[in-house]
């Protein structure tokens, strides 16, 4: 969905935003960047280093503790004054242990964290104070290539949050790995808490850090209340689930829209006798979500399969009501059936007769419509 903002203005402005104590520890006698990546900032009196939080500790002098450079001629030309983006701490004493940074951020709109979240306000603010509570475009997720058992691609994409306040957007590709605890950034670990589980589904969250904006993903084995990091509220699951297998590896699917199919078809049952009461067997689908699956029935014998949901009213199969029959010859019938699974991830069956030669039923995909 275009934003109205980005379709209405060409912005090219500066803003600043007032950082406290940002610490860092061991930074050597190398140059280096001011918050998640490159973070430009203002330096004279606005830049203010020592060495314990809240105004404790040593101050160290420019020029002779520390110099800043790397000079943004843009923002510095936009802002009117010169704006810095690299530190260096020269004087060996504070080259170890810890340091408190509290300065002042500039930044411009057109720089991604911030232009994002300015246009979700803007845009919130032209749709009448209302964000578009079902509204969820890209955030695809796939195998990762190199290491497909344990790493998820998830691709940028854009949604409101489970709270309907604001959008938010991925700007760029991640890839995060579901056997390590959640870190920020790409090629990082993505799990909320514990550790990665035996058949197991495993769901993804878009989620918001409270003090930068920046996006990230966050894997839960919960559908609908991950574990959250700490300084990170905002959150929305997107579309789509992986299970693991006996090893806790992920099970290869391929993603077509709101489609999730497994690479293997997944035999879910295997039953030559039945009964003629009702069956109830978990299948390889998230809880409620709905399934496809390949039903397969064969017997000497005439025999009839009726597949239900489990709210559905426990019926006995007929030639009238049947998903799957074979006549008196003894002939072999199959079907591809979508159903609901439960909050179980259960369906159901019934036969008219005890015994049968096969019946199978394979779990293809499953469907997320996440709302």
């Amino acid at each position: 969905m275009p934003s109205q903002f980005q379709t209405m203005y060409n912005i090219n402005f500066v803003s600043t935003a007032s950082i406290a104590d940002e610490q860092y520890t061991n930074v050597g006698s190398s140059s280096f960047q001011l918050g998640e990546g490159s973070r430009s900032f203002k330096g004279g009196a606005d830049m203010v280093i020592r060495t314990a939080s809240g105004g404790g500790g040593t101050l160290l002098v420019e020029n002779t503790d520390y110099t800043v450079d790397g000079v943004d001629q843009q923002l510095s030309s936009n802002a009117g004054y010169t704006v810095y983006n690299r530190i260096t701490i020269i004087n060996p004493t504070y080259q170890t242990g810890d340091l408190f940074f509290t300065y002042e951020a500039v930044h411009s709109y057109t720089d991604a964290a911030y232009f994002n979240q300015l246009r979700d306000d803007v845009d919130t603010a032209l749709a009448g104070g209302t964000v578009n509570q079902k509204y969820m475009t890209g955030y695809g997720i796939a195998n990762n290539t190199t290491d497909s058992a344990r790493d998820i691609d998830i691709s940028p994409g854009q949604c409101a949050n489970d709270a309907n306040s604001k959008y938010l957007t991925l700007t760029s590709s991640l890839t995060k790995q579901i056997d390590a605890a959640f870190s920020k950034g790409n090629n990082q670990g993505g799990l909320d808490t514990g550790t990665v589980a035996n058949n197991t589904f495993y769901y993804f969250w878009a989620i918001e850090e409270d003090s930068t904006s920046d996006i990230d993903i966050l894997i839960s084995a919960s559908q609908t209340s991950p574990t959250m990091p700490a300084g990170w509220t905002a959150k929305r699951r997107i579309r789509g689930a992986v299970l693991t297998d006996g090893s806790a590896n992920i099970l290869e699917f391929l993603q077509s829209d709101n489609e999730f199919t497994y690479d293997v078809r997944i035999l879910d049952v295997s039953d030559s006798a039945p009964g003629t009461g009702q069956n109830l067997e978990t299948m390889s689908v998230p809880p409620n979500f709905k399934g496809k699956f390949s039903v397969h029935l064969s017997k000497s014998s005439a025999a009839y399969i009726l597949v239900l949901e489990t709210w559905q009213t426990n019926i006995s199969p007929s030639i009238s009501r049947q998903d799957v029959r074979v006549t008196s010859d003894g002939s072999k019938d199959s079907a591809e059936l979508i159903k609901t699974v439960d909050s179980n991830s259960q369906i159901g069956y019934r036969s008219n007769t005890s015994t049968v030669t096969n019946f199978f039923i394979s779990t293809l995909s499953f469907f997320d419509n996440a709302q």
